[in-house]
């Protein structure tokens, strides 16, 4: 229990947890290995990369389907009457809804869109040099060329939405004194005491859903490598 009339809720399961600080850590690999990776090393961890973050979101996608509550697409993403009502509400300094509030739940399916086309046009993009990915083969080299300019390009479309992501992030320690990040390591928020927990899905959905985005992961490579 934290202040009066309030307790501490579990909002976040370990799965959403793990998916959003390893898909961090992903992409800042994979931004490394391709700025200042060694010739053929550096090519072959960039796509073994780029495919595990692939992975990372095929998982996020099902999660999002069948897991737990606040990890539900249909928990989060609402129309725009329901975000205009966010909006209003934020200089009240009103609790942010359990799980993803009305906008940040549309950051989210933009976040992940912009995360998901990284991996995919890298599939088909080539520098005619050193790098090719595994489906380049597949397409025309001028398709190739054409992909390879889209996914230097959607780097920094998605860049800058992280950075926006971030900034929001931390104006909400002092507009609404809610710490975002600690919520995202620890689990758990502050809320007020008639707020009921959400529930969770069982860890053998989740292990399915690790196993299929696994298997993704792994097949790409192995089949087109």
């Amino acid at each position: 229990m934290g202040m009066a009339g309030q307790q501490r809720l579990k909002v976040w399961d370990p799965w959403v947890r793990a998916f959003h600080w390893l898909l961090v850590i992903g992409l800042v690999l994979a931004w490394y290995s391709a700025e200042y990776g060694f010739g053929e090393l550096g090519k072959v961890w960039h796509m073994r990369i780029g495919t595990a973050v692939l992975g990372l979101i095929v998982f996020r996608v099902l999660w999002g389907l069948v897991g737990s509550q606040t990890a539900r697409f249909s928990q989060f993403v609402k129309g725009p009457g329901a975000v205009l009502g966010y909006l209003k509400a934020l200089p009240r300094r009103a609790p942010t809804p359990i799980g993803h509030n009305p906008l940040g739940g549309w950051a989210v399916v933009v976040l992940l869109l912009l995360a998901a086309a990284q991996p995919i046009t890298g599939l088909f993009a080539s520098d005619d040099i050193l790098s090719s990915g595994y489906l380049a083969n597949d397409v025309p080299a001028a398709v190739q060329d054409a992909i390879g300019g889209l996914h230097k390009d959607l780097f920094w479309v998605l860049l800058g939405f992280v950075g926006l992501h971030v900034v929001a992030t931390f104006a909400y320690l002092p507009l609404k004194r809610e710490n975002l990040i600690r919520w995202m390591i620890t689990g758990r928020r502050p809320a007020p005491a008639s707020w009921r927990e959400p529930w969770f899905a069982s860890p053998g959905r989740a292990l399915v859903c690790i196993a299929v985005a696994a298997g993704v992961a792994v097949a790409i490579p192995q089949i087109w490598g």
